[in-house]
């Protein structure tokens, strides 16, 4: 659920998108040629009541903490983003009833001072190092039309964040129904944060659409945490140095090591659609209530998470879609990530505090589905009991301090 009381409910989807060239940023190095990674995916639900506006009250001044420089693993996301593979999400959302414009403009506006990150450019700062600027005079690209209308891509579907701030947003207005998509970039946003961006946009909406005595509380936000989400998500940084442990070298074995290549594509379609058709392009499926339930009794069952049956199960699909397609890979992996927030984070704007741990099997392995299952359970275990995603961001922290690391690690095209 969201982290704020919004009404009613109805389902809603995310995934990453290609884009369109655009320009780089002073100090991040670019990665010169398209790899193949599985980004993480979040799934999230939301909805609001829509009906006739009112009068809110104004937002309390907030303290500025612009400008900031850039976090590891924001370094890494602009690093590693290229017009055809972005670093971007997408989030759907289906609301109920007619929207008031005027409304979801001003509760949009409101709670963009409460998330800096997603209305704020990377620019050159100090020594010419990128760094987070408020952007003033730059307001995310919003598009309210009726349903049916065409999405405009403006500039295609990367965000550059030097000249635009990592949020757009698309409403298509039917008969008793609403669309929303919301499109985060990564540097400044991951599943997490874009629960309490959106549980912040519809309760402020609330606010000022429902009557005096329904109207939602905003959850607390502390935007002087900002300052310290670098140390929220480094094991070895607020030590000062960068350490090189066994389990770091460890887990670098394992990545620079088995090779796996990319997954087989697909033959191409046979007429070409228009960007703005095909965007956002991933499919959303709903559980019932009893289907759910039979998912997580099964997880139960075998000891494991509802995640791990579902890595194990992403797995065999990606080793039976490579054998159908004739590809010979021995190696398959996938980049799963991890939320580093801890309790003292609950009241942490939108960011990225993700991290990353690589699940890497033989394709032999997909042969024996309950072995695999054990052994993903364990591997996930360990994950969350050991911090292991801190071993991601000290190899790119580390890699943002030794020259012509990161560009060397972006350049081997790993999966």
């Amino acid at each position: 659920g969201l982290p704020v009381g919004a009404p009613s409910a109805a389902g809603a989807g995310c995934a990453a998108n290609a884009g369109a060239p655009g320009s780089g940023f002073p100090g991040i190095p670019r990665r010169p040629a398209p790899g193949s990674t599985l980004h993480d995916a979040a799934f999230l639900v939301a909805a609001a009541l829509m009906s006739a506006p009112c009068v809110a009250p104004a937002a309390p001044v907030r303290p500025r903490v612009l400008p900031l420089h850039l976090a590891p693993i924001e370094t890494f996301m602009l690093a590693d983003d290229q017009p055809d593979y972005p670093m971007t999400f997408v989030v759907e959302l289906t609301l109920t009833g007619q929207l008031h414009a005027a409304s979801w403009r001003a509760a949009l506006d409101e709670v963009l001072e409460r998330h800096p990150l997603l209305h704020a450019l990377v620019e050159p700062g100090k020594g010419g190092m990128p760094c987070w600027r408020a952007a003033d005079d730059h307001a995310p690209f919003m598009d309210i039309r009726p349903d049916g209308a065409p999405l405009r891509l403006p500039g295609g579907e990367r965000l550059d964040l030097s000249r635009e701030t990592g949020l757009r947003v698309w409403v298509r207005q039917g008969p008793d129904r609403v669309r929303a998509l919301l499109k985060f970039h990564h540097a400044c946003a991951d599943g997490t944060g874009a629960y309490r961006f959106i549980g912040d946009l519809l309760a402020a909406y609330g606010r000022r659409t429902a009557g005096a005595g329904d109207r939602p509380d905003l959850v607390p936000v502390e935007p002087r945490l900002l300052r310290h989400r670098k140390q929220r998500t480094l094991a070895v940084a607020a030590h000062g140095a960068i350490r090189i442990t066994p389990l770091a070298l460890h887990q670098a074995w394992r990545i620079l090591v088995p090779r796996p290549a990319a997954v087989a594509a697909p033959a191409p379609p046979a007429t070409t659609a228009h960007a703005g058709d095909a965007f956002p392009g991933f499919v959303s499926v709903s559980l019932t209530r009893p289907e759910h339930q039979r998912f997580r009794d099964a997880a139960g069952r075998d000891g494991v998470t509802p995640n791990d049956l579902l890595l194990r199960d992403l797995f065999l699909t990606l080793a039976g879609w490579n054998e159908d397609l004739g590809h010979g890979s021995r190696w398959l992996r996938i980049m799963m990530p991890t939320d580093l927030r801890e309790g003292e984070d609950i009241e942490m704007p939108c960011a990225n505090l993700t991290s990353y741990v690589f699940l890497t099997r033989r394709v032999s392995e997909c042969r024996r589905p309950e072995a695999l299952l054990r052994t993903i359970g364990g591997e996930t275990a360990r994950v969350k009991s050991e911090r292991l995603g801190t071993v991601f961001m000290d190899t790119i922290h580390g890699a943002t301090h030794l020259p012509g690391v990161m560009p060397f690690l972006l350049r081997r095209n790993l999966c």
